[in-house]
């Protein structure tokens, strides 16, 4: 075994962060197929459907607006904050499907929050990588983060089928 692979497996934080985006990763690719098939099975509407699905995805132009935030603020902070946010909002959402109270409205906001809080949860943990691991390893850190990332998004969608 390679000294760099040694060191980071004995970085703990490395593999809680890891732990926590495989958690977050996994909601967010259900998530992104589940809003739009709500939205179908609430309206009927294909054009409401892309539209709620637009909005999410059109968060990532705040992008170079959220570095900035990134940079201010603790990341650790950050990541907690938009995985509570956007639980909350889904707890919300689910709420008013209970009480048959769940309007386009609703999703169409929720698209727009639960999209921001993703692009800043993602800006956020790639910048906390190297804070937390030694400069040796990062390559092979990102690789990981990467690979995680990729392979959730590819099976997180086809989750979300069943």
């Amino acid at each position: 075994m390679t000294e760099v692979a040694y060191t980071l497996r004995k970085n703990h934080a490395f593999y809680w962060l890891m732990g926590g985006n495989l958690v977050s990763f996994a909601g967010a690719q259900v998530y992104l197929i589940a809003l739009p098939l709500v939205v179908l099975a609430l309206t009927g509407s294909t054009i409401a459907m892309g539209t709620v699905a637009a909005l999410g995805h059109a968060t990532v132009w705040l992008q170079p607006l959220l570095g900035p935030v990134v940079d201010r603020y603790s990341r650790k902070t950050l990541l907690l904050l938009c995985d509570f946010v956007r639980a909350f909002v889904l707890l919300v959402l689910s709420g008013l499907y209970l009480v048959d109270e769940l309007h386009i409205i609703y999703l169409f906001i929720a698209a727009l929050i639960i999209g921001t809080c993703t692009q800043l949860y993602n800006t956020a943990q790639f910048a906390v990588i190297p804070s937390i691991v030694k400069k040796d390893d990062l390559q092979l850190a990102n690789t990981i983060e990467s690979s995680m990332f990729h392979t959730l998004f590819w099976s997180g969608q086809h989750l979300a089928d069943f």
